[in-house]
């Protein structure tokens, strides 16, 4: 009767040794794979509760725009009361260290975040900040808002998917830049429409965030995804 024949103790570290190989290999395509698709979901997330919010905002004050509702005076008073109709914290104005659990990036896409900011966090982990930085210059006669004090390129809204606090804190990975404008409504950078109506760049005409990795002017790519139903269609 023959034996029943086992693994030696070699056998199984080398088997061992070659699966975690393979595992830190793969491991970082995975990961990445995963942080794309929670791309498009968490940014339609973020445009329809920021809109919810808004239109509750004008409800309630009566009014047809923002910059009428909250005023023309102060980006402060429309993060309170963002904080009355959206699950998260308005943490103020500041810098980088703001308390133990928030923080502003450093730096993304080669470049400083433009700061003081005025920063709010989401209960859901994602951080917003709106702080001087990109040139959108809004046609004659176009409401614009919530500006509050002077154009509306001193304020785009800067949404970082997994907050702040969390690297790799990049435009195109896990920032995103919108506009918001007076009717409430929550306008991707770099969209078709915000290119046609507030002469920002065009994400496919400017080719960026089409193919290649997001560079410097990764701003237009929350633009790319939304225009692509929630797709990154660039290398991520």
């Amino acid at each position: 009767m023959k034996k029943k024949q086992g693994f030696t103790l070699a056998e199984v570290l080398i088997t061992l040794s070659i699966i975690g190989v393979v595992s830190a290999l793969t491991a970082p395509s995975l990961m990445s794979s995963f942080q794309k698709s929670k791309v498009g979901p968490s940014l339609k997330k973020f445009m329809n509760t920021i809109e919810t919010a808004n239109q509750h905002i004008l409800t309630e004050k009566g009014s047809d725009t923002l910059s009428v509702a909250i005023g023309n005076s102060a980006i402060d008073s429309y993060m309170k009361e963002l904080e009355k109709n959206v699950k998260g914290r308005y943490i103020g104005l500041g810098t980088y260290n703001l308390d133990t659990n928030v923080v502003t990036p450093k730096n993304f896409s080669g470049g400083p975040v433009p700061t003081p900011s005025y920063i709010f966090q989401f209960n859901d982990g994602a951080s917003m900040a709106a702080a001087p930085g990109i040139s959108a210059t809004a046609p004659s006669g176009t409401a614009v808002a919530p500006s509050f004090v002077g154009p509306f390129s001193s304020y785009p809204f800067y949404y970082d998917i997994n907050g702040f606090q969390n690297e790799p804190n990049r435009v195109g990975k896990d920032i995103f830049v919108f506009i918001i404008d007076d009717s409430g409504t929550v306008v991707p950078y770099g969209s078709k429409i915000s290119s046609q109506v507030y002469s920002t760049p065009y994400w496919q005409t400017a080719s960026e965030c089409v193919s290649g990795f997001p560079t410097t002017t990764g701003y237009v790519c929350a633009g790319s995804v939304i225009d692509n139903d929630g797709k990154v269609v660039y290398k991520y």
